[in-house]
């Protein structure tokens, strides 16, 4: 799933005044009503309504209510639409890496509107890279798409409702405003002297290539490896060490400990109790640290298995393996552009000497 936003680069910096328990629990019971609802009436497609209102909800921002739902429609409309393209590309390598490196490319160029959008897009990268695994599990494009749909807007209607009876403020961010959008917009960042250019290459090729490796080495949960290269990767290489340190200490003790629980209760009761917990501590820490983020959503995600049914232990090591082969991957990169602007920079002072 996607990183909680830090302004430290030393690795398991806490920061302590990121606990929100008031949030975690709101979030967790709109996510869970998505899931009972949908889930009764429209069967198994409501797991995928939870995930999208996740999606969602981590795609808002404080701000004016038009500007935010402005957002979360494109958001909704968006993701349908990439959700539609993941089933349908899903069984064929090749057209997957292919639009994945197109999208992730769109989406990263996308930053220089601002860092609202640019966190919408980084979501949607990940929900499109986990929309074509779908084609591995009981659920068809229509269904996928159709969830994704009814939890966005169950979302959507949550936070208008927020809204409307909330006595607070409303903040004054807008849209494209938080973080300053950049002059000139899209067409001053399409050349290579642009940094976001740069990285929107770095980042599609490395998930294109992500993409590959994972087919090959884990056929079913490929999209763990490009999911491991997106939220580690950014333009700062040390930030990069420290997110995939972190990355890789808790997906491994994440999978420890649901192996350890859901392995020895097998029950659908446990599973579901497990879900909702670590939903609720995922949300109400996810911005104190990065390691202990991805601890609670690799419980979450863990637990989800369980209740799918499927082998807890195998599925635990085989998503650890392929976070371990994206982290592989990721340094790799980053080496060898290290090395290379080391070089540019040596050959730089001997031309000028």
């Amino acid at each position: 799933m996607g990183s909680p936003e830090r302004t430290k680069v030393r690795a398991f910096h806490l920061n302590r005044d990121g606990i929100d328990l008031k949030q975690g629990l709101l979030l967790t019971i709109v996510i869970f009503c998505a899931v009972i609802v949908t889930g009764y009436f429209f069967g198994i497609v409501g797991i995928i309504a939870g995930l999208a209102a996740l999606f969602a909800m981590l795609s808002d921002f404080k701000g004016p209510l038009r500007s935010r739902l402005k957002l979360l429609g494109s958001f909704t409309l968006i993701g349908t639409a990439i959700t539609v393209i993941g089933g349908i590309t899903g069984p064929y390598m090749w057209l997957v890496a292919l639009s994945v490196l197109i999208f992730a490319f769109a989406g990263t160029i996308l930053q220089a509107y601002g860092s609202h959008i640019g966190k919408m897009m980084y979501l949607l990268i990940l929900w499109f890279l986990m929309a074509y695994s779908f084609g591995y599990t009981p659920y068809d494009t229509r269904s996928t798409a159709f969830g994704f749909l009814i939890g966005s807007l169950a979302s959507i209607c949550y936070i208008v409702l927020v809204s409307h009876f909330s006595s607070k403020k409303q903040g004054t961010s807008p849209l494209n405003q938080e973080g300053n959008a950049i002059a000139g917009g899209i067409r001053a960042q399409l050349n290579w002297n642009s940094p976001i250019f740069r990285f929107a290459v770095v980042r599609s090729v490395l998930l294109s290539i992500a993409i590959i490796i994972g087919w090959k080495l884990f056929p079913t949960d490929a999209y763990w490896v490009a999911i491991t290269i997106l939220v580690i990767i950014k333009e700062d290489p040390h930030q990069i060490i420290v997110s995939g340190v972190e990355r890789a200490t808790g997906t491994l003790l994440g999978a420890a400990i649901a192996i350890s629980i859901l392995g020895l209760f097998s029950d659908p009761i446990i599973s579901l109790l497990v879900f909702l917990l670590a939903l609720f501590l995922l949300f109400s820490f996810q911005r104190v640290n990065y390691a202990i983020f991805v601890f609670f959503m690799t419980l979450m995600l863990m637990s989800t298995i369980a209740l799918g049914g499927s082998d807890v232990t195998t599925g635990g090591i085989v998503r650890f393996l392929a976070v371990t082969s994206g982290l592989a991957l990721a340094f790799l990169a980053i080496g060898i552009i290290t090395l290379i602007s080391h070089k540019k920079k040596h050959s730089g002072v001997h031309s000028s000497g």
